[in-house]
């Protein structure tokens, strides 16, 4: 594609969903300009037929560059694990950056941005808050926006899943809290599916769309699904969340990248229910069940894990 032509711009392109988009884009013939961090990453994203753009959306430069000519713009960067003094900077920051950077160029591109379930500039969580923060942001831009709130995202090598199989990998499964907290987990090709679905329909505006699984199933069953599938007995050892919040704790002190924060902990402690009805009807989606995304995604990541 030209380097400056019109194109679809994906932030955060050579994350887990992003890599799949970009792919799913470019196999579509739409001219896709992927932004990445490194430069590895953008040889990568390069095959598919993308333009890639090296640099980070915090960085002015490297965003007015990114969004020049773009008609849309899927902006995918986010962490739930991350420092605490992260949260703002790359889930509402992140944001406030591309923005400043459509400004600046005078563009008006539709803008998809995937989210999280409670997301609210007044939520106590720090990634729920940021998130909200970005939300309203961009419903206070003035462009056209999709917003997509995304469930727990699973899949091969999918950090969702990979957090479930280590908590049954130990002699006792690792349960947080009471295991009822009830979960709808969506399979990373539909939530792909979904925003490939709304950069192909420019008349989608203003809209907050809610996309998850079509099964609800508590935490617990979740865990117990995936020792069975990886035929493990299943021994559920309870913690509570005061003890494990104290490990959160100490690990943000004692780490710069902490495998867990009190903020993840909070998120996957709570019920994660969507309406996913609307998007489903929009895009005509056949959701998949959690079993079946099961069999697709296990092989895979066993084979990374003993690779």
């Amino acid at each position: 594609m030209a380097d400056n032509g019109p194109c679809i711009l994906v932030t955060g392109a050579s994350g887990y969903v992003g890599r799949r988009l970009v792919a799913r884009l470019a196999g579509r013939g739409l001219p896709v300009r992927a932004l990445v961090r490194a430069r590895p990453d953008a040889a990568e994203l390069q095959a598919t037929g993308a333009q890639a753009v090296t640099g980070s959306v915090l960085d002015p430069k490297a965003a007015r560059r990114a969004v020049e000519g773009a008609v849309a713009v899927v902006h995918l960067v986010g962490a739930l694990i991350a420092p605490p003094a992260r949260y703002e900077a790359v889930n509402y920051g992140s944001v406030a950056a591309l923005l400043e950077a459509v400004a600046a160029t005078g563009g008006s591109p539709r803008l998809i941005f995937l989210s999280f379930p409670g997301a609210s500039a007044g939520a106590t969580n720090p990634y729920l808050r940021a998130k909200g923060r970005a939300e309203d942001a961009i419903v206070a831009s003035g462009l056209p926006y999709v917003i997509l709130r995304s469930a727990h995202i699973y899949g091969p090598d999918a950090a969702f899943l990979h957090a479930l199989v280590d908590a049954v990998s130990r002699r006792r499964a690792l349960v947080i809290g009471g295991g009822k907290q009830r979960m709808q987990p969506v399979y990373v090709d539909d939530v792909v599916e979904t925003l490939a679905g709304a950069v192909a329909r420019p008349d989608l505006a203003r809209q907050t769309l809610e996309i998850g699984g079509p099964d609800t199933l508590p935490y617990e069953v979740l865990l117990s699904l995936v020792a069975g599938r990886l035929g493990r007995p299943f021994r559920p050892l309870r913690v509570p969340l005061p003890l494990l919040g104290v490990l959160a704790a100490f690990l943000e002190r004692a780490s710069p990248e902490p495998s867990l924060t009190r903020a993840a902990l909070d998120v996957l402690a709570r019920d994660c229910l969507v309406d996913p009805s609307v998007a489903r009807s929009i895009f005509d989606l056949r959701l998949t069940p959690f079993r079946e995304g099961l069999e697709r995604s296990l092989p895979g990541l066993a084979r990374r894990r003993s690779g």
